[in-house]
């Protein structure tokens, strides 16, 4: 696989981890990202560290706040480590910052709202220290894609995983998602509700990457109507059906909480309990 698409996923190379910092000026005089010095970043007017010589060939999850090491990524003997770590700390909080900032202004303007230069300005960072981290839009957008689904598992999926699987689950889940798009989880609501649209009709990776969360979330919906069906919970019905259905009302409340309709919560929790019928 090409680096590109590690890239667009939230991997980096170790040796091109940059310091991308509010208050770090770059070569043109912005702030940013400072110079390269062997494969790492330093503000301006720093002395040259000492190259650290780290093999290309280890990558690093950096998505949405996660850093995890894919192999062994210890510097040779000798090396500051304890330098090494502070970089990598300081790359992976502003690719954090920039990707979570980046899905707030997707939910609102989709992603193609977005820009490297509109997130530098935003952000206070320079557009080349920005460029540096994801290489291009659609890398970008991937990112911010991926980082939106991380967040969305976190404040709806993970929380009901104690609940008993079927009717009681999906209640759960329906009131966690109202909760998502009420509240909202991201400023503008739904994040795929204000994305999608611009990419339904755009074959590519980002609409690929869209429409798997997308298709994850009614598979989620379906297997608990299934297994409510199976058990004898509720009568037996096309889950596949079912779901698709279910998904379409929660993208239309989506629509409805924005507009401000109060009540859009309630048709959304009528519209689930008619599903869960129990059998006669």
């Amino acid at each position: 696989m090409r680096f590109d698409h590690f890239r667009a996923l939230g991997f980096e190379l170790l040796e091109r981890v940059e310091e991308v910092e509010p208050g770090v000026r770059d070569d043109a005089g912005g702030p940013g990202i400072g110079r390269l010095d062997g494969g790492f970043a330093r503000p301006l007017g720093e002395s040259a560290a000492p190259k650290l010589n780290v093999r290309p060939v280890v990558l690093l999850w950096q998505g949405c706040g996660r850093m995890t090491p894919m192999g062994d990524h210890r510097p040779p003997a000798g090396a500051d480590e304890a330098v090494l770590d502070r970089r990598l700390q300081r790359g992976a909080r502003t690719r954090r910052t920039i990707v979570r900032h980046a899905v707030d202004v997707a939910s609102l303007e989709g992603l193609n709202g977005l820009s490297l230069g509109r997130l530098a300005a935003d952000l206070g960072l320079s557009k080349s220290g920005v460029q540096t981290l994801f290489g291009t839009k659609e890398n970008l957008q991937i990112a911010v894609a991926e980082c939106a689904r991380q967040e969305f598992h976190d404040a709806v999926l993970d929380p009901v995983q104690a609940e008993d699987r079927g009717a009681e689950r999906l209640r759960a889940l329906a009131e966690r998602w109202i909760a998502y798009a009420e509240e909202p989880l991201f400023s503008g609501g739904c994040f795929w509700a204000a994305s999608l649209p611009d990419f339904d009709s755009r074959p590519g990776p980002v609409r690929d990457v869209l429409s798997r969360h997308q298709q994850d979330w009614r598979d989620v919906i379906a297997a608990e109507l299934r297994h409510a069906a199976d058990s004898g919970q509720i009568a037996d019905l096309d889950a596949e059906l079912a779901a698709f259905q279910i998904d379409a009302v929660l993208i239309a409340a989506n629509t409805a909480f924005r507009l401000g309709d109060g009540k859009a919560g309630d048709k959304v929790r009528r519209v689930i309990d008619g599903f869960l019928t129990p059998p006669r």
